[in-house]
């Protein structure tokens, strides 16, 4: 059996977590995860695990859902003071979030704001129980410009901020977002134009989603946001982007399950529309295998017969499990593992046109990368779709090929 198709088994502390995530969702009795907990268990490990995979809320509120069953009083309090230091947190940057959007309608410009504070207050039902790290808003493409020096005079920096007319126009074209960071707070707010990267893009761009944002209450105050089935579909999106390397996402789609909210016509149709059946389908079982959330039967018998969608929710429980076991001074390469979500986001797509389209991308449109190794002056800026692939084939074409073809 190969990597790919393998589902491994858990070891008893990534159960304990897996179960204490059914628990928060409501899909497991409490019997069986008592007794993990009070067997011996390395916590220490568990909370790394937790932690890494943004899940210390829900681990923390489960555990004292069952009266934190022969865990030492020392344990005890250290998750208390993680739940509490992020909750503070979450309330500090929704403040935050506020502001900024106060600030944008106060210069007559339209935001939708998604994930961080909404995902937790709107989904999650309380700002507490999700671990975010910064703030996504959605704005239009016409108001960059005026944004960037909006949040400048604000005291933002612009960390991705690009020197020449060419690499400005590179970002726009092939990213969707620009981040930005506030040394006051500590906020990282990131301003998207579009909810995923142009390089990746081909028919997955949502549509209409300023025509479906729904009017929503953060904090008493009304603001705008995606709607569920967007947000959804997003969300699904997002993980295969990322190989699903985080618990903390596959419990978002499993929250917005749980919400039953749903247009599930819209989700199908939508999906087939953008040709990201696959990326759906994978977070839809994702979300069943480990959490146990529920999906309408009809998407449960198609994904069971998509091979290559069952084979790639096997590979990223195996990436789940190899990151949880690494050690707490471990640094994964970040070109090898951003080079590994690239092939993953590829191969999820739903067409052989389209995953040879994007690998076409992949290697030949440049990145901040490229032009940091190698700076080119603009009338020249086009040899980097020459220089790219030449780049990328020198230093990591084994590691292409072995992942390729094993």
């Amino acid at each position: 059996m190969t990597q790919r198709s393998r589902i491994y088994q858990p070891d008893k502390e990534h159960e304990v977590l897996l179960r204490c995530i059914r628990i928060f969702f409501g899909s497991e009795n409490k019997e069986r995860l008592i007794e993990l907990v009070a067997d011996d268990l390395d916590l220490t490990y568990l909370i790394r695990s937790a932690s890494k995979n943004r899940i210390i809320p829900i681990l923390f509120s489960s555990l004292n859902f069952l009266g934190f069953p022969g865990i030492p009083q020392e344990i005890i309090d250290e998750l208390r003071i993680d739940f509490n230091d992020n909750a503070l947190k979450n309330l500090a940057t929704t403040g935050e979030l506020l502001r900024i959007l106060s600030l944008f309608e106060l210069h007559g410009i339209s935001s939708i704001s998604f994930k961080g504070p909404v995902l937790a207050s709107c989904i999650y039902g309380d700002l507490s129980l999700r671990q975010f790290d910064d703030i996504d808003i959605i704005v239009p493409f016409s108001k960059i410009h005026e944004i960037a020096a909006i949040l400048i005079s604000e005291g933002y920096k612009e960390e991705d901020h690009q020197t020449s007319k060419a690499q400005q126009a590179a970002m726009l074209k092939y990213q969707h977002h620009h981040k930005f960071y506030n040394e006051n707070n500590g906020v990282v707010l990131e301003i998207h134009w579009t909810l995923s990267p142009g390089l990746y893009s081909l028919q997955r761009e949502m549509t209409n989603i300023w025509e479906r944002a729904e009017r929503i209450v953060l904090q008493g105050r009304e603001i705008l946001g995606l709607s569920n089935e967007d947000t959804l579909l997003f969300l699904c999106e997002h993980g295969a982007r990322h190989r699903w390397n985080r618990l903390g996402w596959i419990c978002d789609v499993a929250a917005i399950l749980r919400s039953g909210n749903l247009d599930w016509k819209y989700v199908k149709s939508h999906a087939r529309e953008r040709r990201s059946e696959r990326t759906l389908f994978i977070g839809l079982f994702l979300a069943k295998r480990l959490l146990g959330a529920s999906i309408p039967d009809e998407f449960s018998n198609v994904i069971e017969q998509d091979k290559k969608a069952l084979a790639l929710a096997s590979e990223a429980i195996v990436n789940l499990c190899l990151h949880g076991h690494a050690p707490e001074n471990c640094q994964f390469d970040p070109v090898q593992c951003n080079i590994q979500d690239q092939l993953f986001y590829i191969n999820a797509s739903d067409r052989v046109l389209d995953r040879a389209r994007l690998y076409w991308r992949m290697a030949t449109t440049p990145t901040i990368e490229d032009w940091s190794f190698l700076p080119l002056p603009d009338r020249i800026f086009f040899l980097y779709r020459l220089i790219r692939p030449i780049r990328q084939a020198t230093a990591h074409g084994q590691k292409i090929a072995n992942w390729l073809f094993r």
